[in-house]
């Protein structure tokens, strides 16, 4: 008796007082909470992202129907901007995003002195067609649109691209999707020590609740 209230006591502290998680003590590399888009800019491509913020934390990117005669099958674009990255101490990169509309990824090109892109690392992606068809009746196909996954968490593991050093860097958020249209809301996005990788991947609406400023951040 006395055996099992020590257990339940412990399952009770391993949470705040509002029902979250408890968190360990997680630091970051650079990261960008999304409460503007200041510092970010559109792909060089005609075909350019729609931009909203609907809140702090929550940036829309989409794109709608193509024009006539668009030569693809599929449409994509996004955001993009130059950060300084330490991959020997956060050498992985997460985002969390949905709804998506389409799909979401990551790119992220390592930069020479120059600025010019010497290697280009894209991250898993959270993809509306991967959703089981029996779960979701006409995933596919030309309705396929109108749906889509509730969240999601991008990865890019660095650390098995690249060896552990400061490197200058070029983050793209990518949305895409059908030709009739997509979408995708980013949260946040950060570079991530690789201990703590696996905790934020099971508890990404942490983040987004209590906003990353909350954590124990080493601000860039």
């Amino acid at each position: 008796m006395i055996l099992t209230l020590c257990f339940c006591f412990a399952a009770i502290i391993r949470q705040d007082m509002d029902g979250r998680p408890s968190r360990p003590p997680i630091q970051l590399g650079w990261h960008d909470e999304l409460r503007n888009v200041n510092r970010w800019r559109p792909l060089d491509m005609d075909n350019k992202a729609k931009c909203e913020i609907i809140a702090a934390g929550n940036v829309r990117l989409s794109l709608g129907h193509v024009p006539e005669g668009w030569p693809y099958g599929f449409q994509w674009s996004g955001l993009k901007r130059n950060v300084t990255a330490d991959v020997a101490r956060f050498p992985v990169l997460m985002a969390f995003v949905g709804p998506v509309r389409g799909y979401a990824h990551l790119d992220v090109d390592v930069l020479d002195a120059d600025g010019k892109a010497v290697k280009t690392i894209r991250s898993n992606t959270v993809n509306v067609t991967a959703v089981k068809r029996s779960s979701m009746p006409g995933m596919e196909g030309a309705n396929s649109d109108r749906f889509q996954v509730p969240a999601g968490v991008l990865q890019c593991e660095l650390a098995k691209e690249l060896l552990p050093a400061t490197y200058s860097m070029q983050i793209r958020m990518i949305v895409g999707g059908g030709n009739g249209g997509c979408s995708a809301t980013y949260h946040w996005i950060g570079f991530v020590a690789q201990k703590d990788a696996e905790w934020l991947a099971d508890h990404p609406n942490y983040v987004v609740s209590r906003g990353i400023p909350d954590f124990d951040a080493r601000r860039r």
